[in-house]
């Protein structure tokens, strides 16, 4: 698609890889954000535009680098997860699809344990201010 001839449009991706083009869509879409970089919460363009393409992985991965503070880079594990599932899907391997899995959900459990612990900290520097 990238050397070929003609306009490099999203339909022309579509026609060439056909039923796995979702996968190179949420590839390129989940890529930037997967990067370990500070963006200052740019990368929720492509996020959003990633959860509005995709119902089936927005629980676990899209919403998962969504909600990630920004310049926190907690956003990378859930978007890593959604780019291996994309590249499973187009490599159809089961191994990867696992790594995908384990990579996504462990980066929503670090942004659930560290913001129960980001809590706790404000709630208690509170506590201590008010006495």
């Amino acid at each position: 698609w990238a050397q070929g001839e003609g306009e490099k449009t999203l339909g022309s991706l579509i026609e060439v890889f056909e039923e796995k083009s979702f996968a190179v869509i949420f590839v390129i879409l989940l890529g930037v954000p997967a990067l370990p970089l500070p963006t200052g919460g740019a990368t929720h363009v492509f996020e959003v535009i990633a959860m509005l393409l995709s119902l089936q992985l927005i629980i676990l991965l899209s919403i998962g680098a969504f909600v990630a503070p920004a310049f926190s880079g907690l956003d990378t594990l859930p978007a890593l997860g959604g780019v291996l599932v994309s590249l499973a899907v187009l490599l159809e391997d089961i191994a990867i699809l696992v790594v995908a899995v384990v990579v996504g959900a462990a980066g929503v459990v670090l942004e659930i344990v560290l913001g129960r612990a980001a809590i706790s900290g404000i709630k208690q520097l509170f506590s201590v201010v008010s006495l």
